[in-house]
């Protein structure tokens, strides 16, 4: 090769180049030759073309297109050698090789396929000087650049940064570069065909008409280093610019045109020729004129002379420096070997006769000292060092003596047997089951006698009847004895004896029975104690005691006794817990009946029943597995370390009650039902929700909705809501209280008997026109009047707003059934101020009084309308509205009265509508006034990245206030116009009330009320829209589904609201709950969703 500071022209020529620009290649062919456009194998020919397996290239046609090619269409390579590829028409069915069937076609000679830089090709041929492709094996061969950054090059066909390369010197981008994209490249090196020593090897294949590859037995450095003959006819090889016979890419030899059958393929390697070489090694050195032969007079110099196999030396041979010799050192008819300093011998050394060492003989760890034995195997006594231990390693099939002249020290038989003398005496054998030892064993200091895992520790007498025992002794006096006895004397088989006492104090038999005390325990008794058994402290009365007496009583005694001894019945201490006795009944039959703890000496806190396997928690008859029974009964279950717990109660009436963290201490509680550890069933502060399918009869979805606003359960906007309005304005809270909140604080309207939530509350703009609707007391124009005997006395009960403004009324009122108003009544006049209906409200709360009752009447002498209130002692609000329009212009009465007794009443309110709305409060003479509630809002992506924008289902659960045309409750936008969307309304104009609409481009394309049916005013009603192209669907309550099959869908949707419109109408809805389900559900699901 050329080597730096040399030109390119010294050595080999083909490094040190700059690739071919690689952006863009365009191969020019003849679109009309059949030679060229190939039919018959679907291929194009072209010699030594540039293009690489899978390549995406585009087709421009000179004139009229190849058949079932078309112009300006990207097409993808199959190559099929270096001079001829096909075509496919994705990457995919190039991969897999499906071609497109060609044909020539029109007269043109100009078509091109062009490869290029387009964001999608990966893969490119790399070449120099106009074609000659670049012999490589390592990416580092070339340096790549793309727009002025130098690429890493990785040695992979598959990089993940950079380039890699594949097999035929194919470049690999990691990611594909875009068309416009800057590239340069250099060749550093090419591979240089070698001239090592090896033989002209010669491939023979045969023809068979089809195949045009074949793999050659080695690699040639480029296509002149082989001679290719056909039938003996020398094949010329393609170059850069003329397809011949046949290319060279790595190993494979591929022809312009298959050879015929049997045609006779031979391919010469053009190699170095030189000495025979191969398994044998080299027989000789070649020379210019044959090989190199050295005479006996010649001297050859070398550093080192590293044996591999076999040297010889005829005479002698002198050596400066190291010998390494690999195999055997072998010296024939040596008698004296001299060895000054170290000497290493790595296999070993054989002794035959005497041999010696003078000082020492050193081995190294690992070495073994071999005596006796066959040489070179492992037999016979070895002596080593290894790993910091010292080992002595009989190997061979006798046995192993040690010994001190003629006697024995140490005898080890073949097969494990260690025998230790004395004297050439015995004294210590080991067996297969332990040791022997012959004669006594005498230890001194601490002697610790262990038994290894799952095995076993002997004391064993040798005679047949004999006792095996040990002694403990004191100044030589045996003081106690542990011993066992043979089989024929099983009434002692393990003993304590006290010798001092001559008294056995423990035994167990063969049959299990324990005798303590005795020496002969009854058969059957696996305790048998000659007395009352006590356990515990025998004295006083504080104490812990077990006391089993004779006549049956078992007894566990906590400060329950009332004197000492063991004989003593529990009394009824301070806190004494007793365990009833068992039964023995006729015929001698013993069995425990029950179990019992007390409380004290006869109140039973637990009982186990055992006749009937129950356990009684507060009753000594359960009449369940378990039974407990209280006053207050509850079962409580908490987890250690934590304080939140669960409680399971029951009333008085038996209706069982399970409480989540009834002492609120935690967050996140609830119930979960779970089936294999799975959740199924989960109840929490935000509702039920249930996995998988319900089975029931009803069609549920077994999707979950992807918005979930249940406002009743939670009582709070999500955070990225928005809501708005200005003022003041009211609600219910869940203990009937009246509370207030400030600018843009959203209404969260309860029940004011039950205390349950409605939900989110949505009003229009509202006024009081009742003044001094606080206080009743007060005497001023406009205020209210008493007449007759009313009275009234101020600031006595907290009002429904928490402040002491709630006022007692008194009154005796002659008629109840509103006709009469002479009697003691409160009465309030007000202008009409327009001809429609009003509505009046108060609160009010009973005290002493059984009936009370407002009323409306038309101008001073005109029809009346009332309500009665509900005789309970919380406050409520009662609402009547005119039965007609009242008279613009004109002074109305409104009146409270009771029948005889007191009631307390407090805000009151007159509205110019047909419905009532939250308290509007005001002060003195001066009408209250509440701003419009403006909605929730929810955009951008909290839309977008759930909205499907073809399909989807709205369900809602809301109250209409009031009975009015377009009601607003919850729909989909475009930006928050009316342009495009889809809303979902309450409406008394549409037939049932309820309206589901859509519009695209600001014009109405589904609007469906028939059938619709709601709940009517002031009840919930549970809604369904379910939308989609041409196939609209709506139901309410699970009445009848209403379709609409012809509606476009509306695009753009990024904006929802809640309780608000685009077209300017107010909300008068409490909405409870909004899901929205991203697909289409069926109808089935819509009418059981809203049952």
């Amino acid at each position: 090769m050329a080597y730096i500071g040399n030109l390119p022209a010294t050595g080999q020529n083909n490094s040190f180049r700059l690739l071919d620009d690689i952006t863009s290649y365009t191969l020019t062919f003849d679109g009309s030759s059949a030679s060229v456009v190939n039919s018959s194998d679907k291929t194009i020919e072209s010699a030594n073309h540039r293009f690489v397996q899978g390549q995406r290239v585009v087709y421009t046609p000179g004139g009229t297109p190849v058949a079932n090619l078309t112009g300006g269409t990207a097409y993808f390579i199959i190559k099929q050698g270096g001079s001829h590829f096909q075509l496919a028409t994705s990457a995919t069915n190039a991969s897999n090789g499906v071609a497109i069937s060609i044909s020539a076609a029109g007269s043109a000679t100009s078509h091109t396929l062009i490869a290029s830089f387009d964001a999608v090709n990966t893969r490119f041929m790399a070449s120099h000087s106009g074609g000659t492709k670049v012999n490589i094996t390592r990416s580092a061969q070339l340096n790549i650049s793309i727009n002025g950054v130098i690429q890493e090059p990785q040695e992979t066909a598959s990089p993940t940064a950079g380039f890699g390369r594949d097999s035929g010197s194919v470049i690999v981008f990691s990611t594909a570069p875009n068309a416009g994209d800057a590239f340069w490249g250099s060749l550093v090196a090419d591979n240089v065909p070698t001239f090592d020593i090896s033989d002209n090897d010669v491939d023979n294949f045969t023809g068979d008409d089809s195949t045009t590859d074949f793999t050659l037995s080695k690699t040639p450095p480029d296509p002149r280093n082989i001679l290719v003959t056909l039938d003996g006819v020398t094949q010329h090889p393609s170059d850069n610019t003329t397809t011949r016979a046949y290319t060279v890419t790595e190993n494979i030899l591929s022809f312009t045109s298959a050879p015929s059958t049997s045609v006779s393929i031979q391919v010469r390697h053009i190699g170095f020729a030189g000495a025979t070489s191969g398994s044998a090694g080299v027989s000789a050195f070649y020379g210019r004129t044959g090989s190199v032969v050295l005479k006996n007079t010649d001297t050859i110099n070398v550093a080192n002379i590293v044996d591999e196999g076999y040297l010889a030396v005829g005479s002698t041979a002198s050596f400066g420096g190291n010998v390494s010799i690999g195999g055997t050192l072998t010296y024939d008819d040596v008698t004296y070997v001299e060895a000054v300093g170290l000497s290493t011998f790595h296999e070993g050394i054989n002794v035959i006769g005497i041999s010696t060492f003078q000082n020492n003989l050193h081995l190294l760890d690992g070495d073994y000292l071999r005596i006796g034995g066959t040489y070179g195997s492992a037999d016979g006594l070895n002596i080593y060092h290894a790993s910091d231990h010292s080992y002595i390693d009989d190997a061979g099939t006798g046995n192993l003596y040690i010994r001190n002249g003629t006697k024995n020290s140490i005898f080890i038989r073949t097969g494990g047997e260690v025998i230790l003398y004395n004297n050439d005496e015995a004294k210590f054998k080991t067996t297969g089951y332990g040791v022997t030892v012959v004669g006594d064993l005498q230890t001194s200091g601490i002697t610790t006698i262990h038994a290894a895992n799952n095995q076993q520790l002997f004391l064993n007498h040798p005679a047949t009847n004999g006792q095996t025992s040990i002694a403990f002794q004191s100044s030589k006096s045996t003081k106690w004895i542990l011993g066992s006895n043979k089989d024929s004397q099983a009434d002692q088989d393990f003993f304590i004896f006290d010798n001092t006492n001559s008294k056995h104090r423990f035994n167990i038999k063969a049959d299990g029975s324990i005798g303590i005390g005795s020496d002969n325990p009854r058969t059957g008794f696996r305790l048998d104690v000659n007395g009352d058994l006590s356990l515990g402290e025998l004295s006083g009365t504080d104490n812990t005691f077990i006391d089993q007496q004779q006549n049956g009583d078992l007894h566990i005694i906590n400060s329950g006794r009332a004197g000492d001894g063991a004989t003593v019945s529990p009394t009824g201490g301070a806190g004494g817990i007793g365990i009833n006795r068992y039964n023995t009944l006729a015929g001698g039959t013993t069995y425990f009946r029950d179990f019992t703890v007390y409380n004290g000496k006869s109140t039973k806190v637990l009982m186990v029943d055992g006749s009937t396997s129950r356990i009684g928690i507060g009753t000594d008859n359960p009449q369940t597995q378990l039974h407990l029974k209280s006053s207050d009964p509850a079962l409580r279950i908490q987890r250690t370390g934590q304080d939140a717990y669960g409680d399971i109660t029951a009333d008085t009436a038996g209706k069982i009650t399970f409480k989540s963290d009834p002492g609120g201490s935690a967050s996140g509680d609830g119930f979960s039902f779970t089936i294999d550890n799975s959740e199924k069933l989960n109840i929490d502060s935000d509702g039920i929700t249930v996995t998988g399918e319900v089975a029931a009869s009803q069609d549920y979805p077994n999707i979950r909705p992807v918005f979930d606003f249940n406002f009743a359960a939670t009582k709070k906007l999500r955070p990225e809501m928005t809501f708005a309005r200005e003022g003041e304005a009211s609600f219910h809270d869940g203990v009937g209280s009246v509370k207030f909140v400030s600018d843009n604080q959203p209404r969260f309207e309860h029940d004011i008997l039950t205390g349950e939530c409605k939900g989110l509350m949505f009003e229009g703009a509202g006024t009081n026109y009742s003044i001094y609707s606080r206080r009743f007391d007060v005497t001023a124009t406009g205020s209210w009047v008493k007449l007759n005997s009313a009275s009234i006395t101020a600031d006595t009960h907290t009002a429904p707003d928490g402040t002491s403004s709630g006022v007692h009324m008194a009154d005796t009122l002659t008629g109840a059934d509103g006709t009469a108003f002479d009697g003691n009544v409160l009465r309030q006049y007000v202008d009409a101020g327009a001809n429609v209906k009003h509505t009046f409200s108060i609160y009010i709360k009973f005290i002493t009084s059984t009936q009370a009752t407002i009323y409306i009447r038309d101008g001073a002498t005109g029809s009346t309308s009332s309500a009665n209130a509900v005789n309970t002692k919380t406050w409520q609000r009662v609402v009547v509205t005119s039965s007609a329009a009242l008279t613009n212009g004109t002074t109305h009465a409104f009146y409270i009265g009771n029948t005889n007794g007191t009631i307390a009443i407090w805000g009151s309110q007159i509205e110019r509508s047909d419905y009532v709305t939250s308290y509007i409060k005001q002060t003195g003479a001066t009408n209250g006034t509440r701003n419009t509630d403006k909605g929730v809002h929810l955009d951008g992506e909290d839309v977008t990245d759930v909205f499907n924008d073809g399909r989807g289902t709205l369900i809602a659960e809301a109250i209409l206030t009031q009975s009015k045309s377009n009601n607003p409750i919850v729909g989909f936008y475009e930006n928050f116009t009316d342009d495009n969307r889809v809303e979902l309304r309450g409406d008394s104009s549409a037939t049932g009330g309820a309206r589901l609409e859509a519009v695209v481009n600001d014009s109405s394309v589904v609007s469906m009320t028939s059938g619709l049916g709601h709940s009517g005013i002031n009840n919930v009603s549970k809604y369904a829209y379910a939308f989609e192209l041409n196939n609209y669907a709506g139901c309410v309550n699970g009445g009848t589904v209403a379709t609409d099959t012809n509606g476009a869908f509306p695009s753009g949707m990024d904006s929802m609201m809640i309780g608000e419109a685009v077209y300017n109408v107010d909300a008068s809805v409490i909405v409870k709950r909004i899901m929205y389900y991203a697909d289409r559900l069926p109808n089935s699901q819509l009418v059981t969703l809203t049952s």
